[in-house]
Order: structure tokens, then C-alpha cells, then sequence
């Protein structure tokens, strides 16, 4: 082959994902694809519309009815890629904040009714003296014990379903890239994990407040 030029920022592809090396092949080169010819143009950005019109209409006055135009644009391309990701960005948002208002919900009721159940054990403490952090640090301690508990299982649920993702529909949609599971899902992780743990001391110490009045 040789080289006859290089196109700089030409890609089909998510920009999330690392650019690979691209050829063109022009000539005999082509084989079938010459059957469609292609042309590769530069316009000014922000230009595109005024390009559209005007090839539309050459195509119009000079080329007969049997041609076939098609017109794409890169910035159309990575825009509706943004659009989509943007949406999904949004979808994925709204249910971790379910998921977070949930597990923050279960946590409080648990911590509640164990709370409940020694409201007496808790009264006599602070009768005793004993200060708002000393009887704090136990129902703290296990609620935050249960975000973690839950955090753990939602990574390897998360870890199971992406590496399913990896081997089996990456090998049927070749032509869909995947960001690959390692290190991507180490930093995954410890997010999952690390907030578990706040939620769970965030459910804790709500719960806690009216106890601490007592």
C-alpha cells in the first residue's frame, strides 16, 4: 500500500472509547465498495448545514435519478453519540438514586426497630451519664456494617453482569466496543463500596435522633 495522505479527527465510534488506527483504500483496492463511490470532505465547523443545501442541490441539477446521495456528517455522528450517552448518563442516575433512597430506607428501619427495642437499655445510659456519641458509635457502627454488607453484594452482582457482558455479547456485537472490566472495575468498586458506607451511616444517624432525646 502507500500512503497518499493523512485525515486528522475522522472516527465512527463513542468518544469514550480510544480512537484506533483507520485506513482508507481508494482505486482497485476498494474491491466491492467500488460500486459506491465516497467522497471524504472538510468544511468549516459550524458550516455543515450551508454544505448540505448546497451538494443537495448539485445533486439535484447535475446527477441523474438512478444516483443514490448520501450525506454524513462526523458532528452529527458524535453529537447523536452524546445524545445517547447523555440519556443513558441520566437513566442510570435516576436508578442509583432510587437504589440509594431504598437501601438509606432499609437501614433506618432496621437501625429503628433495634433502637426501639432498647429504648429502655438507652434511657438508663443516659440516666447513667452516658453521652449522645458513646450510645451513637454501636448503632453507627451497624448500619454502616449494613451498607457495606449490601455494597459487597451489589459488586459482585455488578462484577458477574459485566464480565457476562464482556465474553458474551462482545464476541456477537464485535462491531460494538466495550471499555474493558480491568482496572475500570477496581475504581467501580471501591465507589460501590465507599458509598455503602455512607449511606448506611447517613440511615444510621437519622434514625438515631429521635432516640437521643430520651
Amino acid at each position: 500500500y502507500t500512503i497518499v495522505g493523512v485525515v486528522k479527527d475522522c472516527h465512527y465510534g463513542a468518544p469514550t472509547l480510544p480512537i484506533p488506527h483507520t485506513g482508507f483504500l481508494v482505486g482497485e483496492q476498494m474491491g466491492l465498495m467500488q460500486r459506491s463511490a465516497g467522497i471524504l470532505f472538510k468544511y468549516k465547523e459550524g458550516t455543515w448545514n450551508e454544505c448540505r443545501k448546497a451538494l443537495e442541490h448539485l445533486y439535484q441539477t447535475e446527477c441523474s435519478p438512478e444516483n443514490i446521495l448520501r450525506l454524513n456528517s462526523e458532528e452529527e455522528v458524535y453529537n447523536n453519540y452524546l445524545r445517547s450517552e447523555e440519556m443513558l448518563t441520566r437513566l442510570l442516575s435516576f436508578a442509583s438514586l432510587v437504589c440509594i433512597l431504598t437501601a438509606m430506607f432499609g437501614i433506618y428501619s432496621l437501625v429503628t426497630l433495634t433502637c426501639e427495642q432498647r429504648r429502655k437499655e438507652i434511657a438508663i445510659m443516659k440516666y447513667v451519664g452516658a453521652t449522645n456519641g458513646f450510645i451513637r458509635w454501636p448503632f453507627l457502627i451497624e448500619g454502616m456494617l449494613l451498607g457495606l454488607i449490601g455494597a459487597i453484594i451489589a459488586v459482585l452482582c455488578v462484577g458477574e453482569f459485566y464480565h457476562f457482558i464482556t465474553l458474551e455479547v462482545s464476541e456477537s456485537l464485535a462491531f460494538f466496543p466495550l471499555v474493558p472490566m480491568f482496572p475500570f472495575f477496581y475504581d467501580v468498586a471501591l465507589y460501590i463500596l465507599g458509598g455503602g458506607i455512607v449511606v448506611g451511616a447517613i440511615g444510621s444517624t437519622i434514625s438515631l435522633k429521635q432516640y437521643m432525646k430520651v
